[in-house]
């Protein structure tokens, strides 16, 4: 079981209420994963998950080979993505070596997040942040594999990086049909 004290010493929670703090701890689940064992697949239903001890690498499948595309540490989170776009997971995590996380359930995390709303936006800004950091990943993905296969990955992350836009920018502008999602994208066309 997740303590109320772990819980209050990672950096996403620190804010929240002792009430809320045992929320969490009460509905989530403390996961000990050995090395090469996924905490989530490809395509799983959407969660928030935090690193607690160990290393968890974000894997990718491509061309039938799974490729590793970076690695959370204790403390970071993942599951940013689907818990902000309300998606499947669009890569996967497994344990790097002996690694234990927390994983909140999509309900529960809405929960607290209505209960303490500056966590919705913390986490909706993380998820912004690491569709943005993809672009990076994309270009290595380019190195050692075909242009076809390329295109598919950039494609890929560039819908979900659209989704991760349009949801979080909403309220600030509207979203041009077919806009330019990123200067650097714009840039090179």
């Amino acid at each position: 079981m997740v303590t109320t004290e772990e819980i209050a010493e990672m950096p996403l929670f620190a804010a929240l209420s002792p009430a809320d703090r045992e929320r969490l701890s009460r509905t989530s689940a403390d996961i000990s994963l050995a090395a090469g064992e996924y905490a989530v697949h490809e395509g799983d239903e959407r969660a928030l998950f935090v690193v607690l001890e160990g290393r968890i690498e974000v894997v990718k499948l491509v061309d039938g080979i799974d490729r590793v595309l970076g690695e959370r540490v204790p403390g970071a989170i993942f599951g940013e993505v689907p818990i902000t776009l309300g998606t499947p997971f669009p890569s996967g995590f497994r344990a790097a070596a002996a690694a234990r996380v927390m994983r909140i359930e999509a309900q529960d995390y809405h929960a607290v997040a209505s209960a303490a709303p500056e966590l919705a936006v913390d986490v909706g800004a993380l998820a912004r942040k690491r569709i943005g950091g993809l672009q990076e990943v994309t270009a290595a993905l380019g190195a050692a594999t075909t242009h076809e296969e390329v295109a598919d990955v950039v494609f890929t992350w560039l819908a979900v990086a659209v989704l991760v836009a349009y949801g979080i920018e909403r309220a600030r502008r509207p979203l041009g049909v077919l806009g330019c999602f990123s200067a650097r994208i714009c840039r090179t066309a």
